[in-house]
């Protein structure tokens, strides 16, 4: 059985988000795994057969074991779900030690609590968050740690009109099948033409042929520079935003990185993130 990771460092939006993962494995009937990574600045113990995770380094990493575990159970209980913990210690990042754990997992989603950019150094070089989003090779949700769970009745899947979508909407659409969203698929236009008109239409007329007419699925396009202003401002009538990421060599008018890295630094709503190079 596929799992859920939620990493997890006992903050107020990790709480938040490894509740939010609960309910979802809840109603998927999947399991959870709370993710702990510690990070040290050297190592001079015995390298371990585990490629990246090493023993943990002291007490206190034992003692944070033992918290984490008694959180998963107390999870456990609540939601009636299998929920384990996972503590791993690195001598690297943050965010290169959780792409390194969602890759040696079988994961069908991690959910990831944020509570946005509380520094200028965050600003400058972006949230643990945003390098993570950057290199998972799995479906990611944001949580916002002021999110709580709701069933997403709508749902806004923003496209830059890439050969995957099909794949990503019918993935979309089985992930959150139990709530039977509305789903709204939409585009960003820099300027409205004869020409950007026609591929809207072109673009949405294969979606529909491919999806079939079953699905409760709308399209909708804006004209604008402010991509992420104008997706904020659209996700006022929806309840979760989905985006895909493009390859970092790649040009792109609405998934270049600032886009993404904007809206991961100060969100207000879920944000599910599908990578541009996806594990299955």
């Amino acid at each position: 059985m596929k799992q859920l990771l939620c990493p997890f460092d006992f903050s107020a939006a990790a709480v938040n988000a490894a509740k939010y993962a609960a309910h979802l494995a809840q109603d998927r009937n999947r399991d959870l795994v709370l993710l702990y990574v510690e990070q040290v600045s050297a190592w001079h113990g015995v390298v371990p057969e585990t490629p990246g995770a090493l023993p943990l380094a002291d007490d206190g990493a034992q003692g944070t074991k033992e918290q984490l575990q008694s959180y998963a159970a107390s999870l456990e209980h609540e939601f009636k779900i299998r929920c384990t913990a996972d503590l791993r210690t690195y001598i690297a990042t943050v965010s290169d030690a959780l792409g390194e754990a969602i890759s040696l997992g079988d994961f069908e989603l991690i959910v990831m609590g944020t509570g946005g950019a509380d520094t200028e150094m965050d600003h400058l070089f972006g949230t643990t968050t945003y390098q993570v989003i950057r290199d998972a090779r799995k479906p990611l949700l944001l949580v916002p740690e002021n999110c709580r769970f709701e069933k997403p009745s709508s749902i806004l899947y923003a496209t830059d009109y890439c050969p995957d979508d099909l794949s990503h909407i019918t993935g979309l659409l089985t992930l959150f099948a139990r709530y039977r969203p509305e789903l709204t698929v939409f585009h960003v236009s820099k300027k409205r033409t004869a020409v950007s008109d026609e591929v809207f239409r072109c673009f949405r007329n294969v979606l529909e042929d491919d999806l079939g007419q079953k699905r409760n699925i709308r399209f909708k396009r804006a004209v604008g520079d402010d991509v992420p202003g104008i997706l904020t401002d659209v996700m006022h009538d929806y309840d979760l935003l989905v985006l895909f990421t493009r390859h970092r060599n790649l040009v792109s008018s609405i998934f270049q990185r600032r886009t993404l890295r904007k809206l991961s630094l100060s969100p207000d709503f879920p944000m599910l993130v599908f990578p541009y190079q996806m594990d299955r």
